[in-house]
């Protein structure tokens, strides 16, 4: 293998650029100090150089480890892993599961912010620059995780691998949301932003373009993607709405291809199973709920926010969040009076 300053090396779909050197291959350290990788970078260094001789023998036994004054790796325990980290992982570019058994968190003196990764990354890592520096594999190497044998979906722009990933982060996502714990601005933050990252790579990807809606449909309980198909359908069920002409009563200047991430309505209105009230139907409830927060005007810097309005004798109560750039319905209900 002829290396240079260009050459980059792939772990389970984690690219890192190598630089050589007299001894063999090290980790490109010309980043920005915020960049992530500079940390991961002067982490795997250092044990290379061999000036951390525990490294590996730490992480495969789980435990924590630190070069004093300067690197500390330190096992997370599972019960204190968030939906934060794993967006993290996500984000370095990640793309197998993050383990709540096997997480680490790396940090330096010289860098700003730590690094989230599992141990059998990390060890592979460490392994394969060995290997290309002729020094053989370290203790606790691993095989990768064989991916999932899929066909190919129907779907245009969405392969079998990107379809297992989106899956995973959906089921992430949902996981993180429903736990009934006090969250901090960092967790909030990054159900914001998954949440965000997840609804535009699902719309990039084609899934919720109208036309073939069964036999899509299909491919994702055959696959066993029990996530991402509870989308699809949430997806579905809004583009109908959205092309319903009972809505022209209340939304008649809406476009004729608005689509599933340009709605005032949030896709999860069709997952959380929003009750109708009995006196309408489900299109003129939603019709009606969209129109009141559209007349609203949430502020631009709100992220979330609730509507009271009241017709009649009745008031009703909507909650509204904003998924991407605009706000969208999220839930509604009618006050009962006390």
């Amino acid at each position: 293998m002829v290396l240079d300053d260009n050459t980059r090396l792939n772990i389970d779909g984690l690219w890192l650029r190598l630089t050589p050197t007299e001894r063999g291959p090290l980790l490109a350290t010309d980043h920005p100090r915020e960049d992530p990788r500079l940390t991961l970078a002067l982490v795997v260094n250092e044990a290379l150089k061999g000036r951390w001789p525990d490294l590996e023998a730490a992480i495969a036994e789980r435990r924590s480890t630190i070069v004093p004054q300067a690197l500390g790796v330190t096992h997370i325990p599972p019960e204190t892993v968030t939906y934060a980290d794993r967006l993290q992982w996500r984000n370095l570019g990640g793309k197998t599961r993050l383990d709540e058994k096997d997480v680490y968190s790396l940090g330096t003196t010289f860098t700003v912010g730590d690094v989230i990764i599992p141990g059998k990354n990390l060890l592979r890592i460490l392994s394969k620059l060995r290997e290309l520096r002729g020094e053989g594999p370290p203790v606790g190497e691993e095989e990768g995780e064989a991916p999932r044998a899929l066909t190919e979906p129907p779907i245009s722009l969405l392969t079998s691998d990107m379809a297992v990933e989106l899956d995973e982060r959906a089921a992430e996502l949902d996981q993180a949301a429903v736990q009934e714990v006090p969250k901090t601005p960092r967790e909030r933050g990054a159900l914001s932003a998954g949440r965000t990252g997840l609804f535009i790579d699902m719309d990039a990807s084609g899934l919720f373009e109208p036309g073939d809606e069964e036999e899509k449909r299909k491919w994702l309980v055959e696959a066993g993607l029990t996530a991402l198909l509870g989308y699809y359908d949430a997806g579905v069920a809004l583009v109908r709405y959205l092309r319903d002409p009972a809505r022209r009563r209340y939304i008649p200047d809406a476009p004729e291809d608005e689509g599933v991430h340009d709605a005032w309505v949030s896709i999860d209105w069709f997952r959380l199973g929003v009750p109708t009230p009995p006196s309408m139907k489900p299109v003129n409830w939603l019709g009606f709920c969209e129109r009141t927060l559209r007349e609203a005007e949430p502020e631009s810097f709100e992220s979330k926010g609730e509507v009271f309005t009241r017709v009649g004798s009745e008031t009703y109560h909507i909650e509204w969040r904003r998924d991407l750039w605009k706000p969208a319905v999220l839930r509604a209900s009618v006050i009962e009076p006390p």
